[in-house]
């Protein structure tokens, strides 16, 4: 772990992959194990089309919960919310607290039940497309504004696809992401919001097969993880620990990513 990156325990709007520990390790380590199950039960394949569907109703999702004679995915979603709920301990109050016009915001209103299965459709796009992404002649990453060290004057510069960092803080997460991607062969890009189908069909227009990392708080990386898909790009993700950016919180406060996990994804050596 680099001594210059705080790994500050953080709790975000509505999730925080710390929960009560001091790092993250125990959630990708649960994550990992749930999906072993799922997976040796289900299929890769069928299992992440089942989530990606039955993800969309939160009404349907919510029965689903409760439902006294579950079925097989229902008895998952069970068992994520037994294995999964402690790192979404804030969304249920975030929830009540929403403007009734936000409360079917993709983003803002995502439910619980959402989180559970949006945090392994995560790491199953993983699983499916490792060896694709990383196998593409022409790789990019697309990183979050909200990583930034906000107490730093930043100097990124600005290029078609994002903005490019220029190492000008030790404390940026940023910063130490874009050397790991650099270690693979990876264009790291700091974006803002934008159309991320047309950004994408501009890049392999220049006829380069295309491999997309996303970073970006959980609902907004599923989102852009299925536009991927769809298109099709191979494409892998990895969420911040907490979503603390302004759209959540009001204003800007800092946030974090698993610079480990963020390595051992990118190694082809690494099985999921």
């Amino acid at each position: 772990m680099n001594p210059s990156i705080s790994y500050r325990p953080l709790q975000g709007k509505t999730f925080s992959l710390f929960a009560d520990d001091q790092h993250t390790k125990k959630y990708y380590l649960t994550i990992s194990r749930l999906a072993d199950q799922y997976i040796a039960l289900h299929g890769l394949d069928p299992l992440l089309e089942v989530i990606g569907k039955r993800s969309v109703s939160k009404r349907r999702l919510r029965y689903d919960l409760d439902s006294k004679r579950p079925g097989d995915f229902q008895k998952i979603l069970q068992h994520l919310h037994q294995e999964l709920s402690v790192y979404t301990r804030n969304a249920p109050d975030h929830l009540k607290r929403l403007p009734r016009f936000q409360q079917w915001n993709r983003r803002l209103g995502t439910s619980v039940q959402q989180y559970l299965l949006f945090m392994m459709e995560i790491e199953l796009t993983n699983r499916k497309y490792k060896t694709q992404f990383l196998e593409t002649g022409h790789r990019i990453a697309l990183l979050p504004y909200c990583l930034r060290d906000h107490e730093a004057d930043c100097m990124a510069e600005n290029n078609a696809i994002g903005e490019v960092c220029r190492h000008c803080s030790k404390k940026c997460f940023i910063q130490h992401a874009s050397i790991i991607f650099r270690k693979y062969n990876i264009n790291a890009y700091v974006r803002m919001r934008s159309d991320l189908k047309k950004s994408l069909r501009s890049i392999r227009i220049e006829g380069k097969t295309l491999g997309v990392f996303g970073i970006g708080c959980i609902p907004e990386l599923v989102r852009g993880m299925r536009t991927c898909r769809k298109m099709p790009v191979p494409v892998m993700g990895m969420p911040l620990n907490a979503n603390r950016c302004h759209s959540w919180m009001g204003k800007m406060h800092e946030t974090s990513i698993d610079l480990e996990n963020l390595e051992e994804l990118l190694s082809a050596d690494h099985r999921l």
